[in-house]
């Protein structure tokens, strides 16, 4: 499901004209962006929890030449299902 999509269904499912709902979900997904970015954690219950998780600095190889190198440190995005979400894909 693409972002229109989505709020295509929002729309639909409440009654609410394509402007508003693209305006809402696009609230939503901005909210959550900048609540991570300060490195606070998103909490929805039922469908589930958006956290950040640091990722220390390691070795890898390069598939292309074999050559050694280090990948630095770095914050990524994570994402925890809750437990209706769980039981809904693994019904699937």
């Amino acid at each position: 499901m693409t972002k229109s999509e989505l709020v295509t269904s929002v729309s639909a499912l409440t009654d609410m004209p394509c402007e508003a709902a693209q305006k809402a979900v696009s609230a939503v997904f901005d909210a959550i962006i900048e609540a991570l970015g300060k490195g606070e954690e998103v909490s929805i219950q039922g469908f589930g929890t958006f956290l950040t998780r640091r990722r220390e600095a390691r070795k890898a190889k390069n598939p292309h030449t074999g050559e050694e190198m280090t990948v630095p440190a770095y914050t990524a995005a994570v994402f925890k299902p809750g437990k209706r979400m769980r039981d809904a894909v693994k019904d699937n």
